[in-house]
């Protein structure tokens, strides 16, 4: 009754998902077989969004509700017991939360409502959440969706942690545009039990004695029946014909059990093991219909098919996973995880419009050992495998599957004092490497095989100044199965930091430079022509001044270029070399307001980079030249504590030149945003967030971005 309530009927959106404020109305009709008739005679637009009105209005009303504080002169709110309140004395404390958004073209609106209750032994938890999602810009898209949970439960503390009753849960989901129709719904009904075995039990099972370790072991089954209805419809997009219509619908049952165990203090040693399993059975009946409209006459008779497929479905799960950490000493630690997870899923499939059985199978295992050998040397050795094998038994395009080895050493070294001028110097030192074996249905199988090696060394020269660099090489290798795609990749990168921040300075500085060079060699003679090596060249300097402790200056220079050079390509050589500078100032006005400005100008040619003969050194020919700038300023003005006023500008320009024919094309824009926001508790129970702003784009619409979300406690 609930959700009849909610969603009248499958074919209608309720009346609060009609609400689209500032959203003209005007634009053709349509009449009988969609035809166009015309033109509206008028085109309405609300002047003011009637939506964050209401939101207003009940915001208001909550918080004068037993429970909220009222507001104070200068928003000094008391804080309240819940215990005074007329829920709490009732030992139930409804939560209801809502969440609001509108942009441009679409909106967004979510409820949530839960309360729980507790009778001695017995205890009652309700759920409820909806959701509202509309998107004219998306072919009119509008979804309205919900779900609910009511549970019931008995709790004999007497046995130690035993509880018992049931679930009910349902949701409901349609969503439509111009040319298509989903319905999902679905409802479950449970009887589950959870217990958890008292820890002096555990111990004597197992005949444990360590009186300093912990243990635990979770129970938890469930036996229930469940319902399923699902209705699928496309139309055609001239005149919106219906052309395919699918309903399924499916009852049946379902069983769970999970286990979860866990031993161990934590800091010696610790073992966890968990495993679930899961069971259902449901009689499917789909029945498909299609129409096939003749594109030259759509007035013509279309020719139809319907089939129905009536068959039982199994599904089923099985996980489980475990976990060992040891840390016999100081010096040693070691981790073990495996993971193992297999499923059959059975359900009717759109594309092919028939069952399809779908199954995964993963499992994953992975340890690693470490040794901190002294204060100055650590290693860590890491080992993983993992498979994963997904199928489908009619749709072969869902066939996939990799199967995953690797390895990986670290060493991290701390140069000791004895070692005059190189003391304090940290390396790490990482060696990897991973083979992958990739099955694809619809592209040939291959292995890849990565080797990695990765230098790190860190040294603080003195208390302001730190000196940082990196160097790492990567060789990646494919071999497919028919060798036509084979192909090897090597990249070596290094980069460089020195950071400058002395103690109490209002100058802090850094300087960074880096490369990277990426050769790849196709191994077969026919894609050889895409050979090539990319090298980039980076080099940044940023600082930052504090003028005074409600001003800070900072600049950012950038210089970078990108070289790709083709082996057997030298006409498609090209070098990209950009400049950037960008400048900002953060201010705090006074005690309330603040304002931020930034400054960005970009500058970057393109070309190609050749020799005309094969001896002479390459050379540089720009063909195109962009300069782009930036400009961004807010401002911030806070009236009170959680309300505040907020403004903002951004304007770009956006230049380029082709210098072979002198043609220049310029784009501009400028964006206006202005508004208020409110992030303000009113008290232990009751907090909302809120901003409503009008955004001007030039060129483009104006409209409103609201949004708005309260969370609100009884």
């Amino acid at each position: 009754m609930l959700a009849s309530g909610i969603f009248p009927s499958l074919g209608t959106v309720s009346a609060v998902g009609r609400l689209r404020p500032g959203v003209r109305t005007c634009g053709p009709s349509s009449g009988p077989r969609g035809r166009t008739t015309g033109p509206h005679s008028a085109c309405r637009v609300p002047p003011v969004p009637l939506v964050p009105v209401l939101l207003v209005l009940l915001i208001l009303g909550l918080a004068r509700l037993p429970g909220a504080a009222q507001a104070q002169p200068g928003l000094e709110l008391a804080f309240v017991d819940s215990s005074s309140t007329f829920f709490g004395r009732l030992g139930m404390h409804p939560h209801y939360t809502s969440s609001l958004s509108l942009l441009e073209t679409s909106s967004t609106w979510n409820q949530g409502f839960q309360v729980a209750r507790a009778l001695g032994p017995v205890s009652t938890r309700t759920q409820l959440d909806l959701a509202i999602t509309k998107n004219s810009a998306q072919q009119n898209y509008r979804r309205n969706g919900g779900k609910g949970l009511v549970e019931l439960a008995y709790n004999a503390a007497a046995l130690g942690g035993l509880a018992s009753g049931t679930r009910i849960d349902w949701r409901r989901s349609l969503e439509k545009s111009d040319f298509s129709r989903t319905v999902e719904n679905g409802s479950n009904i449970d009887l589950f039990v959870d217990a958890k075995t008292p820890e002096h039990l555990i111990r004597d099972l197992f005949a444990m004695s360590d009186s300093s370790a912990s243990f635990s072991w979770d129970l938890g089954g469930s036996f229930g029946l469940t319902e399923t209805k699902s209705i699928r419809q496309n139309r055609e997009r001239a005149r919106r014909y219906l052309t395919k219509y699918d309903s399924t619908s499916t009852d049946g049952w379902q069983r769970q059990f999970d286990s979860l165990f866990r031993a161990g203090p934590g800091d010696s040693w610790e073992v966890t093991a968990s495993g679930s399993a899961t069971d259902a059975s449901e009689d499917s009946y789909t029945r498909s219909q299609e129409w096939l409209y003749d594109p030259r006459n759509l007035d013509t008779p279309p020719a139809f098919s319907d089939s129905v497929l009536s068959e039982p479905n199994a599904n089923r799960a099985r996980s489980a996973r475990g976990g060992l950490r040891l840390k016999p000493g100081r010096l040693l630690s070691l981790k073990v995880d495996g993971d193992y997870r297999s499923t059959r899923q059975q359900l009717y499939d759109t594309s092919k419009r028939e069952r399809d059985t779908r199954t995964v199978l993963d499992h994953k295992v992975s340890g690693s050992l470490g040794s901190k050998l002294n204060d100055a040397l650590e290693i860590t050795l890491e080992g993983r495998s993992n498979f994963v094998n997904n199928g489908a038994q009619r749709n072969e395009n869902l066939r996939t599957g990799k199967r995953e080895n690797g390895g990986k050493a670290t060493v991290d070294l701390l140069v000791p004092d004895w070692a005059g001028p190189l003391r304090a110097i940290e390396m790490t030192t990482e060696v990897e490497r991973t083979d992958t074996e990739f099955t694809y249905f619809t592209t040939p199988d291959y292995q890849r095989r990565l080797f990695r090696l990765n230098q790190i060394i860190r040294r603080k020269l003195n208390q302001a100044v730190t000196l940082s660099v990196q160097g790492e090489g990567r060789l990646t290798s494919d071999h497919y199965l028919d060798g036509a795609q084979d192909r090897d990749e090597l990249r070596w990168s290094g980069n460089g930091t020195l950071n400058y921040k002395p103690q109490g300075s209002k100058f802090s500085g850094r300087i960074t430079f880096d490369r990277t060079e990426t050769n790849t060699i196709n191994i077969a003679a026919e894609r050889s022509i895409g050979n090539a090596t990319d090298t980039n060249y980076s080099i940044s300097a940023n600082y930052d001044y504090k003028l005074s402790p409600n001003v800070t200056f900072n600049q950012k220079y950038l210089l970078s270029a990108a070289y790709s050079v083709f082996d057997f390509r030298e006409d498609s050589n090209r070098l990209v070399r950009s400049t950037q500078v960008t400048t900002g100032l953060n201010s705090r006005l006074g005690e309330r307001a603040t304002l931020k400005l930034e400054h960005r100008y970009t500058f970057k040619d393109l070309g190609s980079y050749v020799r005309l003969v094969q001896t002479d050194p390459r050379t540089y020919a720009k063909s195109n030249e962009e300069n782009n700038q930036h400009l961004f300023v807010e401002t911030r003005y806070e009236a009170m504590q959680g309300f505040e006023f907020h403004g903002s500008q951004k304007f770009e320009v956006r230049e380029s030149t082709t210098l072979a024919s002198g043609k220049v094309t310029r784009t501009e824009r400028l964006d206006l945003l202005s508004g208020v926001s409110l992030d303000h508790q009113f008290s232990t129970l009751f907090s909302v967030r809120a901003s409503v702003d009008r955004a001007n784009k030039v060129p483009g619409k104006d409209h409103w971005r609201i949004s708005a979300s309260l969370d609100r406690k009884f």
